[in-house]
């Protein structure tokens, strides 16, 4: 497979599409962890570890504090997703804005 398309993409765009990759392999696992979690005592210990090493960290306790009775659960992954593809994004602007310079200056 090749993937010559992914080189003419720009670097904010690359970044984002990254960040919202990885997400997404966290929240299969998670949801994949949940699904086969037997219940008794210690359910969900090696779930929490997912949690804990992966991208949804930040936001799982945003919601937490902020959420209610009345707040989807769907607003946690597309906060998520959102929040990533963002901080992607600007990591490869940066990462854009990096190399410009450089080149500026060789020149």
């Amino acid at each position: 497979m090749s993937l010559k398309f992914w080189k003419k993409w720009p670097y904010w765009l690359r970044g984002g599409v990254i960040g919202v990759l990885v997400t997404l392999i966290f929240f299969a696992f998670y949801y994949s962890c949940g699904l086969n979690d037997t219940p008794g005592p210690g359910a969900g210990f090696y779930c929490g570890f997912i949690v804990l090493f992966s991208p949804l960290l930040p936001v799982a306790v945003l919601f937490d504090q902020f959420s209610n009775d009345r707040t989807p659960l769907a607003i946690f992954p597309i906060a998520s997703v959102l929040l990533w593809f963002g901080i992607g994004a600007l990591l490869g602007a940066l990462h854009s804005w990096s190399k410009s310079k450089k080149n500026n200056k060789d020149n």
